[in-house]
């Protein structure tokens, strides 16, 4: 009885124990696949490469810091140097994110804001070449930074990213939704770290306020869905008459 009392302890124990590890082995993913949606906020599948799909809450970052325009790689400059018209200089940011202006040499420009790379340029040109200079640097051409907005648009195309632009501004780039084929679903294709990701948002939810109109960054791919109801619809009235349609309804 006590060598049977004590085999049948060790089995609990035993059980116990793969339980116990099984579970937190099989935590994470099932909490991150039955996770609920944030209250008011769009849920979005994240998917990356060699990675599993999880559901999260959409979060997309802006391509800018505080609504400022970060300057990049093959963007164009208008550099003026008051009463010193001779430095004055329009010039194109290298793929290595530098300027290369007249005394100072090369400056880093790119991940700066315009204002940031004045007051370095006249840090820089103070230190014995003129004294107390005053800079200005506008952006001439943005070329840099870049967001494709496809799908049920009126017109579709790549759009320059010069300042904080959020989903719904996007689709105003490209004439709006397409009345006659547009769903209210949206998709937004990024690259990241190792992969790609997949943001959709309900631009219904948007409009009435019930979700964030989320800002977009570099590179981003708006898709605008198509509504297969309306299509076929739209199709539908181009082979027939709306009286003809009316007819053969029952």
């Amino acid at each position: 009885m006590i060598h049977r009392s004590l085999a049948v302890g060790a089995t609990v124990l035993v059980l116990a124990a793969c339980s116990a590890t099984e579970g937190r082995d099989a935590g994470p993913a099932v909490k991150a696949a039955v996770t609920p949606p944030t209250t008011g906020g769009p849920v979005a599948a994240s998917t990356t490469v060699g990675g599993p799909v999880v559901l999260q809450p959409a979060a997309v970052q802006p391509a800018t810091v505080a609504g400022v325009y970060l300057i990049g790689p093959q963007d164009t400059l208008d550099i003026t140097v008051f009463e010193v018209a001779e430095l004055n200089r329009t010039l194109q940011v290298s793929g290595t994110g530098t300027i290369n202006f007249p005394l100072i040499g090369d400056v880093p420009a790119a991940g700066r804001s315009a204002h940031d790379l004045e007051a370095d340029i006249a840090k820089r040109l103070d230190q014995g070449y003129v004294r107390d200079p005053h800079v200005s640097v506008s952006i001439k051409e943005f070329n840099s930074q870049r967001i494709t907005v496809d799908g049920a648009v009126r017109k579709a195309g790549v759009f320059p990213l010069r300042d904080q632009v959020t989903l719904t501004q996007a689709i105003a780039l490209a004439g709006g939704q397409d009345p006659d084929t547009a769903g209210s679903g949206v998709v937004v294709v990024r690259q990241v770290p190792g992969g790609q990701q997949t943001l959709r948002f309900d631009l219904g939810a948007i409009r009435a306020g019930k979700a964030v109109d989320p800002a977009l960054a570099n590179g981003d791919s708006v898709i605008v869905e198509t509504s297969n109801g309306k299509a076929v619809l739209n199709g539908l009235g181009k082979i027939a008459p709306v009286g003809g349609l009316i007819g053969l309804i029952p």
